[in-house]
């Protein structure tokens, strides 16, 4: 086995060293982060969450941030391909729906 010139971090500070000079390298990483999880709030009056109240407030949010969300592109089309319904599952996954009167332990 051959070493290699590279130090392994020791503190926190040494990791957040080592991130940002792989960010300046390759911008890349920076899609690659996880985005925030949003929240649809729920209607107090209504038990479950409805599918275009989700789709609004995706369309919202692709709106504040200046680029066009993934579910627009699949309504647009008249049929849904294998790809189209992939990119609204990914869409779905970054959409978080919780009912404040309904607590898990």
């Amino acid at each position: 086995m051959s070493a290699v010139d590279v130090q392994t971090p020791k503190s926190s500070r040494d990791l957040v060293k080592l991130k940002r000079s792989l960010m300046a390298v390759d911008p890349a990483f920076e899609k690659a982060r996880p985005q925030k999880r949003r929240r649809v709030i729920p209607d107090p009056n209504k038990d479950f969450v409805e599918l275009h109240e989700v789709q609004t407030e995706k369309a919202r949010l692709a709106a504040e941030g200046g680029g066009e969300s993934d579910i627009h592109s699949d309504l647009e089309g008249s049929t849904l391909s294998d790809s189209g319904s992939e990119k609204s599952s990914e869409a779905e996954d970054c959409i978080e729906v919780r009912n404040p009167d309904f607590e898990s332990t």
